[in-house]
């Protein structure tokens, strides 16, 4: 029955193909008609999109807890430019160096989600970004919240844009994935 035409001016002969190999063109074929991207189990464009997330993450991460003050320090020298406030070092302010630490561990959270979401498959792909979203979403909003109520400092502002520009794109990815692999949000 696999081998039978589909109706797309194929006839209703047998297939060219025979087998599994049949099939599997078939099935590419299908997306391809859909307009979707091929995206088989692996999906090795994914895969690699989330192991570059997940370096970035980390290196950000360590640069972040190694030199707290030339990472905020970047921030400023762009808050200059724009005319805002300026957020203090951690060494300026010590209660900002439990931040240090906080934040290393989320973005160590994160690079986690990232990397295990690049060695599986759906479902557990899914679930692994699912956690991804709920991070980034959660610091992002988090980063506006504090910019609004607490301080307009750049730092917040920086997070709520960098998170959420990273949220939308894992969004998007898994979004993709879901409709590749016919699975339903």
């Amino acid at each position: 029955m696999e081998e039978m035409g589909e109706g797309h001016g194929e006839g209703a002969g047998p297939s060219p193909h025979s087998g599994s190999e049949g099939s599997a063109a078939k099935v590419e074929g299908k997306e391809d008609r859909a307009g979707k991207p091929p995206c088989g189990p692996s999906c090795p464009w994914a895969t690699g999109v989330l192991v570059v997330l997940g370096l970035v993450l980390l290196l950000f991460g360590l640069f972040y807890l190694l030199a707290p003050g030339p990472s905020v320090g970047s921030i400023n020298g762009i808050a200059t430019t724009l005319g805002l406030h300026l957020t203090p070092t951690p060494s300026e302010v010590p209660a900002f160096r439990g931040w240090v630490g906080f934040t290393f561990a989320y973005m160590m959270g994160a690079t986690l989600c990232c990397f295990m979401a690049a060695r599986t498959t759906a479902p557990a792909r899914t679930a692994y970004l699912n956690v991804l979203l709920l991070l980034k979403g959660t610091s992002s909003l988090t980063g506006i919240g504090l910019f609004l109520a607490q301080a307009a400092y750049p730092f917040y502002l920086a997070t709520f844009l960098t998170d959420g520009l990273i949220f939308l794109g894992v969004l998007l990815l898994r979004r993709h994935l879901l409709a590749s692999h016919g699975a339903a949000s």
